[in-house]
């Protein structure tokens, strides 16, 4: 199975330094932030220096002028840089949280309309009861790379996933209102499905298939982002947890890191008290994530 690759959308050229938006503010000299990996990795991201305040969700964001994996190898390091591979005019920035999400994956997010890739700087792991810096862990640097891939989406791929989304969670909500003896053997028609494959699935599978491609490229280069004992299917685990997580949260089932309005937060609790509608909605997700780890292998 071949896939499509977003990186042919863009010419290779060499990458330029972002122009910066308006509402960027120089506040500090630039620095340098190293994070050590429980892989034996060194993460360095370096800091331009400026922030802006990010209107439209509250977000308050500092830039990252680079993110490089170092693996030490004798007298010789060895690097990865992952802002090499954003597209022209794209940036990363930090979402200043304090360690106040659980999870980097789901806070892993593309911005379109600002061309950035939004990472939190810290989250709190449930296992540890700590707070965790992000990329400490080789799970955050493949959501990274995932996100990265979802940079090179087309516009209309992207209006039409904000508009399916939303139907797909109206539609839900109203569901979660109906008798459990009154609701649909099957929640989507063949036309709302056929949307959800092409604006919601295969990029979600293009961005997975384009960050597992990457991790194979570190690993020629001599950069395990993994460590070397895990297996393919360890790794698909983690894409498979990540699909879930999302494909709930697109629907409203799951909170939205960034939108959780009280009719969501209501939407929850009626999907919580309908169990039917969570056993059709587990059915089709399943279906939907086994076909695409599966296109993955």
């Amino acid at each position: 199975m071949r896939f499509f690759n977003p990186e042919n959308l863009f010419k290779k050229e060499e990458r330029k330094e972002p122009v910066k938006p308006a509402g960027f503010e120089k506040f500090q000299e630039s620095l340098i932030k190293q994070i050590e990996t429980n892989n034996n990795n060194k993460i360095e991201i370096e800091y331009t220096g400026y922030r802006r305040f990010e209107h439209l969700y509250g977000q308050k964001l500092k830039e990252a002028g680079k993110i490089e994996i170092i693996n030490k190898q004798g007298e010789q390091d060895k690097k990865f840089d992952f802002s090499s591979l954003l597209p022209k005019n794209w940036r990363f920035c930090e979402r200043v949280t304090k360690g106040q999400v659980l999870s980097a994956g789901l806070n892993l997010l593309t911005s379109h309309y600002s061309k950035e890739i939004w990472f939190p700087d810290s989250y709190f792991d449930l296992e540890s009861g700590k707070k965790t810096e992000t990329f400490s862990r080789p799970e955050d640097l493949l959501g990274l790379l995932h996100e990265i891939g979802h940079s090179f989406e087309s516009k209309e791929t992207i209006t039409k996933r904000i508009t399916i989304k939303e139907k797909m969670k109206a539609k839900i909500g109203k569901l979660a209102g109906i008798k459990t003896e009154d609701l649909p053997v099957e929640l989507f028609t063949e036309k709302e499905k056929q949307d959800y494959y092409q604006y919601i699935i295969c990029p979600e599978r293009d961005a997975w298939a384009f960050a597992l491609r990457k991790c194979r490229e570190a690993k020629r280069q001599g950069i395990d982002i993994f460590p070397k004992q895990a297996s393919s299917e360890e790794i698909l685990k983690i894409v498979r947890h990540c699909l879930c997580s999302a494909l709930d949260a697109g629907i409203g089932i799951m909170k939205d890191p960034l939108e959780d309005s009280e009719t969501m937060k209501i939407q929850r609790e009626a999907i919580k008290g309908s169990k039917k509608l969570k056993s059709c909605w587990g059915e089709f997700k399943n279906r939907v994530i086994a076909g695409i780890i599966d296109k993955l292998r």
